[in-house]
């Protein structure tokens, strides 16, 4: 290594070090809000299942065209949904914003289980 590349080095691992060390104190206080993030998603959920509940029953064209219908005129997604779809179907849709730690949970326990089998040291 040359002296130049020694020092691009240190300067490289300064600035990783420093970018961590920001990002944990960044992220240490954060709390999940549940009732906030019901709050922030609204009354519907993304249109992608919009589309999927309504081209079960409608077929694929007449859901698009349903669905590009009921947003004319500058609605919301929430308002047209509700002319498109039955409360339950809309409540079905509603995700659950405080099952987000189970989600981590259950992603964690995945990751763990695949790693089991991998050896403890590489080659």
């Amino acid at each position: 290594c040359s002296l130049a590349e020694r020092w691009l080095y240190s300067l490289l691992w300064f600035h990783t070090a420093t970018a961590t060390c920001l990002a944990v104190e960044l992220v240490e206080g954060l709390e999940v809000d549940a009732v906030a993030m019901r709050r922030n998603l609204g009354d519907a959920s993304s249109s992608e299942q919009v589309l999927a509940v309504l081209t079960f029953r409608l077929g694929k064209h007449q859901a698009q065209a349903a669905l590009q219908q009921a947003l004319a005129g500058g609605r919301t997604l929430s308002t047209a949904v509700a002319d498109l779809l039955s409360p339950q179907e809309i409540a079905d849709l509603a995700p659950d914003a405080g099952s987000a730690g189970e989600m981590v949970d259950h992603v964690v326990a995945l990751a763990r289980k695949a790693r089991a089998g991998e050896a403890q040291e590489w080659p």
